[in-house]
């Protein structure tokens, strides 16, 4: 599931890449384009979401059948 997100992100960026490919631009302008700088914070951000929704996943998964496995016994 995790390749799938990535490949998502790298997907999404693919547009800019072109974009920076078929005009020959040099590396400090493809450093100071926002364009460039908005793709690092989305993948930036995208990574963190996906490294911190797993655990918290199985945090609230494992809470609620402790509660649901709790409420079976007292039957």
């Amino acid at each position: 599931m995790s390749n799938t997100l990535i490949l998502a992100f790298t997907g999404g960026s693919i547009n800019t890449l072109v974009f920076i490919y078929a005009y020959n631009m040099k590396y400090n302008q493809v450093i100071n384009m926002y364009s460039v700088g908005i793709e690092i914070m989305q993948g930036i951000s995208g990574s963190i979401g996906i490294i911190l929704t797993v655990p918290l996943v199985s945090i609230v998964t494992s809470v609620l059948l402790s509660r649901k496995n709790d409420a079976l016994n007292k039957l």
